[in-house]
């Protein structure tokens, strides 16, 4: 078989045998483990922080996408839209519920000193996500204390009639815990998320969590 050359006269294996070659890769990768750890990269749907001593610097999707140099300071990522989870005991009228359900939260519209005082106030997206699941327990703690949300509208043939679904509703789980009706559940969700906008209202700056529930059960 014919051997290949290239126009410098050198085959691809006297290349893989020559010490210059594999110098220069040499360099390349030692130069790389060195620079990675000062470059944070700005991704999709991402708010880095950079933290030099006090001295803020924010990068935003999709404003600033791609690779930046940080150096040695530090870089807390927030997201543009994040959610947590939660599971909570409330006491309504003597009755123990457990409702679970999400709180979401964007930082979207904020602008860079915004960000900043958010990164001052929380220190991280952690930080953050507590705060929120906070506001969501004092919510729905209020909620539980005055429950006027859970009363059936309507004339009495109406309230009547809800409470029997209710009623019914209540009691058929294939659990074997007892669910609240959809009506009580979606009551319970509009007064939590009006509990979040005023507790969100004293807040600088304001997170403004929207929460959706989910199972609600009765033990």
């Amino acid at each position: 078989m014919r051997k290949r050359h290239s126009e410098a006269g050198f085959s691809e294996l006297d290349l893989l045998f020559n010490p210059w070659f594999w110098a220069v890769v040499a360099v390349i990768v030692a130069g790389s483990a060195l620079v990675y750890p000062f470059l944070t990269s700005v991704d999709r749907g991402e708010i880095v922080v950079k933290d030099c001593g006090g001295d803020l610097t924010v990068w935003k999707y999709p404003k600033d996408e791609g690779v930046h140099w940080d150096g040695l300071c530090r870089t807390e990522t927030y997201f543009a839209i994040d959610s947590v989870s939660f599971k909570e005991p409330i006491v309504v009228d003597g009755v123990r519920y457990v409702v679970r359900g999400t709180a979401t939260f964007d930082l979207i519209d904020f602008d860079d000193d915004q960000v900043k005082a958010l990164h001052r106030t929380y220190g991280s997206e952690a930080g953050v996500s507590n705060k929120v699941l906070g506001q969501v327990r004092i919510a729905l703690q209020g909620a539980a204390a005055d429950p006027g949300w859970a009363e059936p509208k309507g004339n009495i043939v109406e309230r009547k009639l809800k409470g029997a679904l209710e009623y019914s509703l209540k009691r058929v789980s294939p659990t074997g815990a007892i669910w609240t009706a959809p009506e009580t559940r979606q009551a319970l969700e509009r007064e939590v998320n009006r509990r979040l906008i005023a507790l969100s209202g004293t807040d600088d700056p304001s997170l403004e969590p929207t929460v959706t529930l989910g199972f609600t059960t009765e033990r």
